[in-house]
């Protein structure tokens, strides 16, 4: 992301992000989003410290890991949604589902290369690191049930401010979207997409994402 570190991006991306617990119902009766972000956050850091060395010898565990952990609880469909945009309102349901296949091995294999790479880097920090989250408050639930988590992250002695948006699904919270120092996760791939789309519309994206993507794993193997 644009502005942002690479190790502090991973940091929040890949581990504020891991896992979510799964559970059935609407807003009101799943375990409150602040709750659930720091129990989230204590098992994200507990699975990187337990897999740093398989991590070390095998980069594609990191892509394992934050694929098992990660994906089920993420809303990729609402999020491919805000991306994409106008895009998304004309695609055919094909190209919906290889957008969102692609983006996703895109986005985790982005993410566990930063992690594979700076692995012991990361692991220092957390194991120097007091607290290293603090959650500051959480909106009430709008009348789509989404709700906005404000955090702040303690690392080298500067203070992170970072937004969780989170909508409520039978099957419990999801991410959607997720703000460091003010810059959105989803807007920043909106961006970082449109001038491929112009260029060659929703396939042309999604042709390139798969180049990018295959290119990525022949470095790695």
């Amino acid at each position: 992301m644009k502005n942002i570190s690479p190790l502090f991006g991973s940091m929040v991306l890949v581990l504020a992000l891991l896992a979510n617990p799964v559970q059935a119902g609407n807003a009101g009766e799943l375990e409150p989003p602040r709750e659930m972000i720091e129990s989230v956050f204590e098992e994200a850091l507990n699975a990187l410290v337990e897999n740093q060395d398989a991590i070390r010898e095998r980069p594609r565990v990191a892509f394992e890991l934050i694929d098992e952990i990660l994906s089920p609880h993420v809303h990729y469909p609402l999020m491919g949604q805000l991306i994409l945009t106008r895009e998304w309102r004309e695609a055919s349901e094909e190209q919906r589902r290889e957008f969102l296949q692609t983006f996703r091995e895109y986005i985790i294999r982005t993410y566990s290369k930063l992690l594979s790479d700076n692995v012991d880097e990361v692991v220092r920090m957390v194991e120097r690191s007091g607290t290293l989250m603090v959650v500051r408050s959480v909106t009430e639930p709008d009348q789509r049930g989404r709700v906005t988590v404000r955090t702040q992250f303690q690392l080298e002695d500067s203070p992170v401010p970072v937004l969780y948006r989170l909508i409520a699904t039978d099957n419990g919270w999801r991410v959607w979207d997720v703000v460091i120092e003010n810059i959105s996760f989803v807007t920043n791939y909106r961006d970082e997409f449109e001038s491929e789309i112009r260029r060659g519309g929703l396939d042309g994206l999604i042709q390139r994402l798969r180049e990018r993507n295959a290119r990525a794993w022949g470095e790695q193997d």
